[in-house]
Parts: C-alpha cells; structure tokens; sequence
C-alpha cells in the first residue's frame, strides 16, 4: 500500500475520508462505543442489501423521527 503526502491524505491517521467523515459524525453526535457499533453493524447490513432505509435528508421521515423522538 503506497503512502500519499499528508496534503494529499488530510483524513489521516484514518484509512479513508469516509471512515473520518463517519468519527466526525459519531464524535459530534457524542455516540457512545456501542451506539458506534450498533451504526457501523446497521451500515454493513444496507451494503450487502440485507436492510434498507428510506429516511431521506430533511425528509417527511425524518420529520417524523423528530416528532417521535424529539
């Protein structure tokens, strides 16, 4: 595995911009280890089809997340 410059890899010391996207997320989130876990295991399952979420970004579905849990 080739090593890029540090400016080229600015997510460093994770292995992707996503993974630094996803602990940016969780760390502002103030999710707890098992919350993280519970997330990643939910997010391996909708990549190999095994789940589905409808919910959309500033969506009817999330509105109602809100009103149930808000």
């Amino acid at each position: 595995m080739q090593t890029l410059p540090a400016e080229e890899e600015p997510w460093c010391p994770f292995q992707s911009h996503g993974d630094f996207e996803f602990s940016e997320i969780a760390l502002d989130a103030a999710l707890n280890k098992n919350q993280v876990d519970r997330l990643l295991s939910l997010m391996a399952c909708i990549s190999q089809g095994q789940a589905q979420i409808t919910l959309k970004k500033q969506g009817r579905s999330a509105q109602g997340i809100r009103q149930c849990c808000g």
